[in-house]
């Protein structure tokens, strides 16, 4: 029997961090090939027809941990703690992230899929004598569904299925999006489970066919998926050597943390936030003690000073820390509504719906920064704010790293942070900063939104956990 050398991680990986994984495991070889194909002359619209591709990996399923070799690297993902392990062999980094950026990003753009689907769809009201409309409009949503192995809970797509010869062929509306072979191998219900998770998070198929091979004891000898996404794709999955694994080594303790060794990512998004990550990476607890003490000490010495503006922005900071913030006494409060300067930031806060108004809101945070004092970062998290409301998303992603240059224990800008990439749809990155602010101040009500969406996702989603 074959030994098998398995990198595992633990949660919040340091310099020196060790797992195995369980016994029971099974192996097998999985190989693909992606074609691309011209429905209805396309490429008169859509240009030059994508190249065909073909890879071959090793596949592990061991009860709650699914891996992936690759020829260079290996992917793990852990459903006990709902982690990804990206690992780069070559480079000896290990990079882990958040398993709900896989299950949100894909519900997010079923919904946009969703959206463009009945965009097109009344285009082609408009200009029924365009081809070129038609036939970008011609996927259903059930090629989304197929393609991104999601569907909502109330889906209209039915899937009907039929057994010619060896093979059981899945259709939709008329149309062929399955084909599995009847040959295969018997497994045990957990790893046919498994095996259709997998499914859904590395590759395709739509969660109505993934679910009769989930419910199965067989893992199919072949695999064809079709679905329309820009060309008509098919992919095709063969399945080999399918053996038990009765030994995994342990990790070895040379490979290094990706927030630790930055060299080791390959996300240019990644790369250019890494800093920011890196200092909420290696804040201990004593630090962040000493940065909520500093801040308090700021608050009280510009009430004493009659600093009215920086005391506001030093008691709005230990909020966005997740901190109680200090009492505003009576005497104090009267000091801000008299206050020149916090009546103009109060207005600023309270723009105009108009584009006008709200870029005028955001020039007037820049001026009153030079009445905040040490403060003055603080202006930027709102500044940053109404930036994003406008539509702007790179300048408000250069504030909030300034902001937390300042101050990296500032839990409510990382929740800011990933707003901001869930707007792109950038959902690895959102849940890195997520997961960074909480792990500040995981009580914190401004992630609420964000545990509630991980919620959402399981109780709708169970299959991808």
């Amino acid at each position: 029997m074959r030994t098998l050398t398995v990198l595992f991680a633990v949660l919040f990986l340091s310099s020196s961090w060790w797992s195995s994984m369980a016994m029971a495991a099974i192996s097998m070889k999985v190989q693909t090939l992606v074609e691309h194909h011209d429905p209805d002359g396309w490429k008169n619209f859509r240009g030059k027809i994508p190249e065909n591709s073909s890879d071959s990996y090793e596949l592990i399923l061991d009860r709650r941990h699914i891996v992936i070799n690759y020829p260079k690297s290996r992917k793990i993902y852990d459903l006990e703690r709902r982690q990804i392990y990206d690992i780069s062999d070559s480079r000896r980094v290990i990079d882990a992230t958040s398993l709900y950026s896989v299950a949100g990003f894909k519900v997010l753009e079923l919904q946009n899929r969703e959206i463009m689907r009945n965009f097109f769809a009344e285009m082609k009201k408009d200009a029924k004598s365009s081809d070129e409309i038609n036939k970008v409009a011609a996927y259903e949503l059930f090629d989304a569904e197929q393609e991104l192995a999601v569907s909502r809970p109330d889906s209209p797509t039915r899937i009907t299925s039929g057994k010619i010869g060896d093979k059981v062929v899945y259709t939709a509306e008329g149309r062929e999006l399955a084909v599995l072979s009847s040959k295969g191998f018997t497994v045990s219900p957990s790893e046919a489970e498994l095996f259709a998770r997998v499914l859904r998070y590395a590759w395709v198929g739509h969660p109505q066919i993934l679910d009769q091979i989930a419910k199965g004891q067989r893992i199919p000898q072949s695999m064809k998926f079709k679905f329309r996404s820009g060309w008509e794709k098919t992919m095709t999955m063969t399945i080999s050597d399918l053996h038990t694994v009765d030994e995994v080594a342990l990790v070895p303790t040379s490979y290094t943390n990706a927030y630790d060794d930055p060299r080791g990512t390959v996300s240019d998004d990644l790369l250019k936030n890494m800093d920011v990550l890196v200092h909420a990476h290696k804040l201990d607890n004593k630090t962040v003690a000493n940065i909520v003490t500093g801040t308090k000490k700021d608050f009280d010495q510009a009430v004493r000073a009659k600093q009215n503006f920086p005391a506001l922005l030093a008691n709005l900071e230990l909020g966005l820390m997740g901190m109680e913030r200090p009492p505003i006494h009576d005497s104090f409060r009267q000091a801000l509504l008299e206050d020149g300067h916090v009546r103009q930031y109060v207005q600023a806060l309270r723009p105009g719906q108009g584009k006008e108004d709200m870029q005028k809101a955001a020039d007037l945070l820049v001026e009153l920064r030079l009445y905040a004092g040490e403060k003055e970062y603080m202006l930027k998290v709102f500044e940053a704010d109404i930036r994003s409301q406008i539509g702007e998303l790179e300048k408000p992603k250069e504030l909030l790293r300034e902001v937390l240059s300042a101050n990296p224990a500032l839990a409510g800008v990382y929740k800011d942070y990933g707003d901001l990439f869930i707007r792109s749809y950038q959902t690895d990155m959102a849940w890195r900063f997520w997961d960074a602010g909480r792990r500040l101040a995981p009580d914190f009500k401004n992630f609420d939104a964000v545990n509630q969406l991980e919620r959402m996702l399981v109780e709708k989603h169970p299959e991808y956990f």
